[in-house]
């Protein structure tokens, strides 16, 4: 396949070596300023372009698209108008109406859309999703998870900071990961209730810190804390169930080893649980990567897909509306 990036920071450098690893052609590469895209596209041996239309129009079959969020519809559109399949990162945009059209879009033009949500695809999620399919911890009663960092300095000057460029502030940088493996376990929620703040107003207007409460039709519950407030970064997934439970710790590198965990319910015998460690560095993006490839090859939707991006887009913004008003939403009619 002939592939195309439209963006060149840190999703870029990282997607760009894996494609080129997978024996694809990158054909072209832009940025919002041409000088940004040369020393990549150097290192990924493909041609600089001044804009991402010239990417689009440059016979590429796949696109990858790693820009800021608020120009992901866009781009991605008018790539899949053309036939071209799309690997989109996370949020898949900045509204509604634009995720609405570009699922739809996707639909109409018999292409793939993929939403960039790597945690899938990690070893440890993915160790913690077969026990539980597995029935190793019966039922799941609840879920708990936690991802949290550090302010880096000056974080208030980035892109990530700006309400105008992203979709939201922490809940919606990094606990959509968390909102999409919810879904990933137990499918769309039916309720939420959502605290943020700007403590410190390091991103303010956007929240800092979010606390999120989401109920299943099951009376699953499932509480996200996502944090820019954290020190010291931690993940973990946790999966309480009516026999034990299936956690994942650490995410490997400044998160600690990656770590499945699995514990029984034993109201007599002695604690015991079964600990894998992942070690090495992080395979998902070649594990996302190849499944997007996949998914052209044989036109099976992938995991992660538009659909995906779409709901937890929707959860996050029902969450923010939670907040917004002041009590709980109901999904099934949030605005």
């Amino acid at each position: 396949m002939k592939i195309g990036i439209v963006g060149a920071g840190l999703q870029a450098k990282r997607r760009g070596p894996i494609v080129l690893q997978s024996k694809h052609e990158i054909v072209s590469i832009t940025a919002e300023h041409l000088d940004l895209a040369k020393p990549l596209a150097k290192e990924l041996g493909c041609k600089p372009v001044s804009n991402w239309m010239d990417v689009v129009n440059s016979g590429i079959d796949a696109l990858l698209v790693c820009t800021p969020p608020h120009v992901h519809a866009q781009i991605s559109i008018e790539a899949m108008k053309k036939g071209i399949h799309v690997l989109c990162e996370k949020p898949l945009c900045t509204t509604m109406s634009d995720a609405e059209q570009m699922v739809k879009t996707a639909k109409e033009n018999n292409v793939i859309l993929k939403c960039g949500f790597n945690h899938r695809y990690h070893p440890a999620i993915r160790q913690v999703k077969k026990w539980v399919d597995e029935g190793q911890i019966g039922e799941i009663t609840f879920i708990r998870s936690i991802y949290g960092i550090g302010a880096r300095p000056d974080v208030q000057k980035e892109w990530r900071s700006n309400p105008k460029i992203a979709a939201g502030g922490q809940l919606m940088e990094q606990g959509i990961h968390c909102i999409d493996l919810m879904r990933w376990f137990v499918g769309n929620p039916n309720e939420v209730v959502c605290l943020t703040s700007t403590p410190h107003s390091l991103i303010e207007p956007l929240e800092d810190n979010a606390f999120v409460t989401f109920k299943t039709e099951k009376s699953q519950l499932v509480n996200i804390h996502s944090s820019i407030l954290q020190w010291k970064n931690h993940f973990s997934f946790e999966v309480f169930g009516t026999g034990g439970y299936a956690i994942m710790d650490g995410l490997g590198g400044s998160y600690g080893v990656e770590k499945a965990i699995l514990g029984k319910r034993d109201p007599f015998g002695p604690f015991a649980e079964n600990i894998v460690e992942f070690r090495g560095g992080d395979v998902s993006w070649k594990l996302e990567w190849e499944e997007f490839e996949n998914s052209i090859k044989t036109g099976k939707e992938p995991e992660g897909n538009g659909t995906d991006g779409y709901e937890s887009l929707r959860m996050v913004f029902a969450a923010y509306q939670s907040q917004r008003e002041k009590r709980t939403v109901n999904l099934n009619e949030a605005k």
